[in-house]
C-alpha cells in the first residue's frame, strides 16, 4: 500500500470511529497539550462530542505526533474527522489552510505566533 492509499483508509477508519466513540467528530491535535486548548474552542463554533486524539500511526508503523502527522492527512478530511493545528509560519508563508477543507487553526495561540503576526503586536 502506498502513503496515499495508507492516510485516505486510516482517515476513513478515523471518520467511521465516531460510531464507537459516540462522538460526532474525531479530532486530529498535534499533541496532548493542544487537548485542552481545543476542547474549549470548538464547542463555541460548533456543538458537538468530540473524541481528540493527539498522536496516530504513520505509514511507518510509528507512533507520531504534531503538524505535519496531522497534515499528513489533509487531502482526507470530513465533518466527522478533522485536524486542528497552529499555523506558525504557514500563513505567513502563503500556505492556504482553510476550515473548510478541514483544517482548523491557530495564529496566536502561542506567544511564537503571537509575535510572528505583525498586527496582533503591540
Amino acid at each position: 500500500m502506498n502513503k496515499r492509499d495508507f492516510y485516505e483508509k486510516a482517515a476513513k477508519g478515523l471518520a467511521t470511529s465516531t460510531l464507537l466513540y459516540n462522538v460526532d467528530a474525531v479530532v486530529h491535535v498535534e499533541d496532548w497539550d493542544d487537548i485542552w486548548f481545543w476542547q474549549q474552542l470548538l464547542p463555541k463554533y460548533r456543538a458537538g462530542r468530540y473524541k481528540f486524539i493527539p498522536a496516530t500511526m504513520n505509514e511507518k508503523g510509528n507512533r507520531t505526533t504534531g503538524c505535519t502527522q496531522c497534515l499528513k492527512y489533509r487531502d482526507f478530511l470530513s465533518q466527522k474527522f478533522f485536524i486542528c493545528i497552529d499555523s506558525d509560519l504557514r500563513r505567513l508563508q502563503g500556505e492556504i489552510l482553510s476550515a473548510e477543507d478541514g483544517v482548523l487553526q491557530t495564529y496566536t495561540y502561542s506567544w511564537e505566533n503571537h509575535c510572528a503576526f505583525a498586527p496582533r503586536l503591540q
